[in-house]
């Protein structure tokens, strides 16, 4: 799941995004969001994709989801 700010996703000269892994099933606890039928995304992983190694997108967080993954993250990092 990409979690970088816009401009970073949109500017081709930044060779990595931000991304969370999306897992199969819920690993519980407050740090991980369902992300619909995809699975859960975990905030305590956050980390640098090369962006070359996504090769297409499988779907768009609605903002609902993305305000928990946002909560998810801050609470992770003490924020």
């Amino acid at each position: 799941m990409i979690i970088s700010a816009a401009p970073i996703n949109e500017n081709p000269h930044l060779k990595v995004v931000l991304t969370l892994h999306v897992l199969d099933s819920d690993p519980g606890g407050l740090l991980a969001v369902e992300v619909g039928s995809h699975g859960w995304a975990s905030a305590l992983h956050p980390e640098a994709t090369v962006r070359r190694r996504l090769d297409q997108c499988v779907g768009v967080a609605d903002p609902e989801t993305m305000d928990r993954v946002s909560a998810a993250l801050r609470a992770a990092q003490d924020l």
